[in-house]
């Protein structure tokens, strides 16, 4: 994952119902680099938001005391393609809950592995890809499941069975936009072209971050991050960044 971050800008969002101040900021993954990430994804057989998910439990890991519980991610996906009778426009945003264990970025656990890898300094690594195998095998399973449950019942707008978890935890949420074809395509040529679209998500009460990308007309790739501002973000924006650049 070599450099794959071009910029990053800043701005404060004043969230009125709560008076809590919170950040955006946005960022561009050119297209060059982008579409080497996308190689390294297909031959991991792993998935974009996986990889997302993967960054950011590596860059909350230095803040992290208690590895015995879980960071919780809902991850927006758009159900059109398994409702054969949706609409062509805009999008059937699903969230599924997946539920990352913190045991899989404890360090504690690979320290008495005899592994040549790990003895070469390589824990990030595997840590990275247990995580990203993770996250893209709860994704595979739930989404089937869905996709179960809707021809059982023909309903896309009751999926509560399948994702109704609850819990007073805060949620990180993952919005996935890159499949939506806001720009010209050979299936739609009279659409419109955006050349630097950006696109952000605003925080629920119980989401402490939510990160959303999207793909431009040129290839490139835009994401945000917008949270609420603590002690521990500007670590973890600082950690982000260079993950993704290196």
């Amino acid at each position: 994952m070599k450099g794959v971050a071009e910029e990053l800008q800043s701005s404060v969002d004043l969230r009125k119902d709560s008076y809590i101040y919170n950040r955006v900021l946005f960022g561009t993954i050119a297209a060059e680099r982008f579409n080497r990430l996308k190689a390294l994804i297909r031959k991991g057989r792993i998935c974009l938001r996986s990889v997302i998910c993967g960054i950011v439990m590596l860059c909350t890991k230095p803040n992290i005391q208690n590895f015995d519980g879980n960071i919780r991610f809902s991850i927006g996906v758009d159900m059109k393609p398994i409702v054969d009778d949706s609409s062509q426009f805009g999008i059937l945003k699903k969230n599924i809950i997946v539920d990352c264990p913190l045991k899989l970025i404890d360090d504690k656990h690979y320290k008495d592995t005899d592994s040549e890898s790990i003895k070469n300094g390589d824990i990030l690594e595997i840590q990275f890809r247990k995580v990203t195998d993770f996250v893209t095998e709860e994704l595979s399973n739930k989404l089937q499941s869905m996709a179960k449950h809707f021809k059982r019942n023909n309903c896309p707008f009751n999926f509560s069975s399948i994702n109704s978890q609850i819990s007073d935890s805060k949620v990180i949420q993952i919005n996935d936009l890159t499949d939506i074809p806001f720009t010209t395509t050979e299936q739609n040529p009279n659409g419109y072209s955006f050349h630097d679209l950006k696109v952000t998500e605003g925080l629920s009460p119980n989401e402490s971050m939510s990160l959303s990308y999207i793909t431009n007309s040129n290839s490139a790739m835009s994401i945000s991050i917008h949270y609420t501002e603590t002690k521990y973000m500007d670590s973890f924006v600082e950690c982000f960044r260079t993950f993704i650049e290196n």
